[in-house]
């Protein structure tokens, strides 16, 4: 029973993993885990906090959002295939830093115009982070364990936001909105700038 449960959940896998790709697992787990924790009441959050904001703008701010990935993510990522070791590292913690912060900058939120330009930075921000994430992550792969070092990634990452997912609606109702974004700013910002950082030697060296 214990070898078949193995098989079908190889977490013992992660064991295995070099140490760049285990802390990067770690810290995509506990950043993501940290930005779940308003994905959840964030629509209630924007309708009953902007006034006159409803779920039309929701979906604009969403569009915008993706349009802000789209007209810049491509050149970013081309930007960092022709940067160095130290660039690329230094431009994942810095998007993560803005994203930490950008969960302050929601409690500001006091229109619906703001909602929309917040909205469109943050696409630019994730073109920032996520491109240079993906290069330092596929550098770091295991030869031969490609595919179970993304699949591990993604069962850590779902793992973490599958309790922080349960525990925001709590957190939200006893403590209230602004306690909630705090929350996940401080995690996404220890996860996704402080460990980085302790370990940079790990990804800025050849």
């Amino acid at each position: 029973m214990i070898s078949l449960l193995r098989y079908l959940f190889p977490v013992h896998r992660i064991k295995y993993s070099n140490k760049a790709i285990k802390i990067l697992i770690i810290s995509d787990a506990v950043f993501f885990s940290g930005m779940a924790l308003v994905e959840v009441v964030f629509s209630v959050f924007i309708i009953t906090k902007i006034p006159g904001a409803t779920l039309i703008d929701l979906g604009i701010g969403h569009a915008l959002f993706m349009f802000g990935v789209m007209v810049s993510e491509a050149l970013l990522s081309k930007f960092y295939d022709q940067a160095d070791n130290v660039t690329t590292f230094y431009g994942f913690v810095f998007g993560n830093l803005l994203k930490s912060l950008f969960r302050i900058f929601f409690v500001f939120i006091a229109s619906v115009n703001m909602f929309y330009f917040v909205y469109f930075l943050l696409g630019i921000v994730h073109s920032i982070e996520y491109p240079a994430f993906a290069k330092i992550f596929s550098k770091h792969l295991d030869n031969g364990y490609e595919s179970s070092d993304w699949g591990l990634k993604d069962m850590f990452m779902s793992s973490g936001k599958l309790v922080t997912f349960f525990l925001s609606g709590f957190i939200a109702t006893f403590l209230g909105f602004n306690a909630l974004f705090i929350m996940s700013a401080v995690i996404m910002f220890v996860a996704g700038v402080v460990l980085p950082l302790i370990y940079s030697k790990e990804f800025t060296q050849n």
